[in-house]
């Protein structure tokens, strides 16, 4: 049994946002093997206003949560529910498609005979607006939704901005030994509101499962729109993450409102640092275990032993892409997506409002991209 692990808290003023969690739901819909777990903290349980709410292999529990939504605290909670084996968390406002959900448990079997450290994290395009209200209508329609799928991909390789906003290649979309991700602590849950959450525990998770040795800017946080000018941490996750891509397993993201008025996005620099923090230490540091966790046997052998140190010196990442998307028949080009834009493209540049909205939650980038302006570079998109 695999356990598909949703937060969900309805936003105010986000009216779109029911919408979005039933066809995150309907993606799992009439699959034996696998249980939808939502954990829904608002006011209200949100189930009855679902079309899906009674959808067969669905668990919905609902909990109160006061404040700031906390993501990572949502998903502990979900977690101790399932009764999964494996774990795969997801989120409200994305959406798979069947093939790749057709493909999960063939993962799991893979990550059993490989141990229960092993994991694998998929990457997730972020649809742009428009793309995003057109997608929602058409996308459980078997006999298109794989084509819109790929669609999606190559529009954002080949440089184009007209269906998709940006990638993340590290994302949260993550499949896991339940037992394991108790043991490990789950997400911190000193993290609340938006942000790192999600790169703690990827940060744990690689300790025990390196790809490599870690560069010597590991500790550092760089973004960029474009994968291949990612360094730091990002650079190093994405090791896990491009290979999935070409495949055809990667997530969308739907297209939502993020008012500035709200707490959520105001944590973000909170984390930052937060996770800053947690990266300069010179030992892992581990959480104590979920509450329910029973470790034992190969679980408790591996926490005993402590992260481990891989001695493969991993590719220069900037060939290593390159590389990566001429064996899967995408000539750099003609699809320059990890690098830049389309010749003859340039994404419109933000509006005053996105501006102050970066000024006030991230100035170190507001600051940034106005030098970058003035290069003539693009400015990194860091929301």
């Amino acid at each position: 049994m695999l356990s598909v692990i949703i937060p969900f808290r309805e936003r105010p003023g986000d009216p779109d946002a029911i919408r979005r969690l039933d066809a995150a739901i309907a993606c799992f819909s009439s699959m034996n093997n696998i249980e939808v777990v939502v954990f829904d903290t608002g006011r209200r349980s949100s189930r009855l206003q679902l079309s899906h709410g009674q959808q067969e292999n669905l668990r919905y529990f609902h909990e109160f949560q006061s404040g700031v939504f906390a993501p990572g605290w949502v998903r502990n909670g979900a977690v101790t529910q399932a009764v999964g084996q494996y774990i795969f968390l997801f989120d409200a406002d994305l959406l798979i498609s069947r093939e790749m959900v057709g493909q999960l448990p063939g993962f799991v079997q893979e990550l059993a005979s490989e141990g229960p450290q092993a994991f694998r994290m998929f990457p997730c395009l972020y649809l742009a607006q428009a793309c995003s209200a057109h997608l929602s209508v058409e996308f459980f329609n078997p006999a298109v939704q794989q084509a819109l799928y790929r669609e999606v991909f190559e529009s954002w390789f080949r440089g184009e901005v007209c269906k998709v906003d940006g990638i993340a290649l590290a994302s949260s979309c993550l499949l896991i030994n339940r037992e394991w991700f108790m043991a490990i602590g789950g997400f911190r849950e000193a993290f609340a509101g938006h942000g790192c959450e999600d790169f703690d525990l990827i940060h744990r998770l690689a300790a025990f499962y390196p790809i490599g040795q870690r560069p010597d800017d590991y500790s550092e946080d760089i973004k960029s729109q474009f994968p291949a000018d990612y360094r730091g941490f990002r650079r190093y996750f994405s090791f896990y993450a491009v290979p999935h891509l070409f495949s055809g397993l990667f997530l969308l993201h739907q297209w939502h409102p993020r008012p500035l008025t709200r707490q959520y996005h105001r944590k973000r620099k909170g984390n930052e640092a937060r996770f800053a923090q947690i990266l300069r230490e010179p030992v892992l540091t581990l959480p104590k275990p979920l509450a329910g966790c029973m470790t034992g046997g190969q679980v408790l052998h591996l926490l005993t032993s402590g992260a481990v140190c891989s001695e493969h010196k991993l590719a220069d990442f900037g060939q290593w892409l390159r590389e990566q998307q001429t064996q899967a028949g995408y000539p750099v080009s003609r699809y320059p997506g990890f690098s830049g834009y389309r010749v003859g493209v340039r994404k419109a540049g933000g509006t005053p409002w996105r501006k102050f909205r970066k000024l006030l939650l991230n100035p170190s980038a507001f600051f940034r991209d106005a030098i970058s302006r003035k290069r003539g570079k693009e400015p990194v998109n860091s929301s």
